[in-house]
């Protein structure tokens, strides 16, 4: 059986020579951007002092040009900390010039290693989601939302998740596949079934429909 196989890294140690070429070898490379300015990446990441967020930044470039496998950008967000729109912008800018398969978005889900660190909520992370998707950026939840439904194979879980998010905000068909993780006929043939029970409604904005649960014009 060929089996895919993965590794994490903090991206510390691209520039060895010896790491770099052992992480061609994998068929998943998993690294974390977590900030694409120094003095956010110092807060985050607590590096050493020699390494820098551009010089992983560079690194990233060099080894996505050459990789073969796919390779999933990882980003973890914690509140007041990376979460500003600042440093969001920085890592869209970084991302496009990485060749990615794919940016994967999280937050806090476990005890963290230092008091007063707090994860960001659902709709907080589906804005941001939203923000790198409205760049060309393919972005998934992988907590949240996408950790609630990784948990199960129903499609019933799925039909709950889709209305819980139309209840936050307004969606397209695109944002709820890479909020999700699905594919575009799956949460297609829901959202009919969710539209046969009036659960979802839809607007037209800009050229694109959008998907959003009624109590969202009730509440307006």
């Amino acid at each position: 059986m060929n089996i895919p196989i993965a590794i994490l890294t903090n991206s510390t140690m691209f520039d060895t020579d010896e790491v770099f070429q052992t992480l061609l070898q994998f068929d998943i490379v998993v690294p974390s951007l977590d900030a694409a300015e120094n003095e956010t990446f110092k807060k985050i990441n607590l590096p050493h002092s020699s390494i820098t967020v551009d010089c992983i930044i560079d690194n990233l470039i060099k080894f996505s040009d050459i990789y073969s496998g796919k390779l999933y950008l990882e980003v973890l967000f914690c509140a007041r900390v990376n979460d500003n729109p600042e440093n969001i912008k920085l890592i869209t800018e970084a991302v496009k010039k990485i060749k990615h398969t794919k940016l994967q978005l999280g937050t806090i889900s476990r005890p963290p290693a230092f008091d007063g660190t707090k994860a960001l909520s659902d709709e907080e992370m589906l804005n941001i989601a939203k923000y790198f998707i409205s760049h060309g950026i393919t972005a998934e939840i992988t907590v949240g939302f996408k950790e609630l439904f990784k948990n199960s194979t129903l499609d019933t879980d799925l039909h709950s998740l889709i209305i819980s998010l139309l209840k936050m905000r307004p969606c397209t068909l695109g944002d709820m596949v890479a909020v999700f993780g699905e594919s575009s006929d799956k949460i297609a043939a829901i959202l009919s079934e969710i539209q046969q029970s009036k659960e979802v409604i839809t607007e037209v904005f800009n050229g694109e429909t959008y998907y959003l649960h009624p109590s969202i014009r009730k509440d307006a």
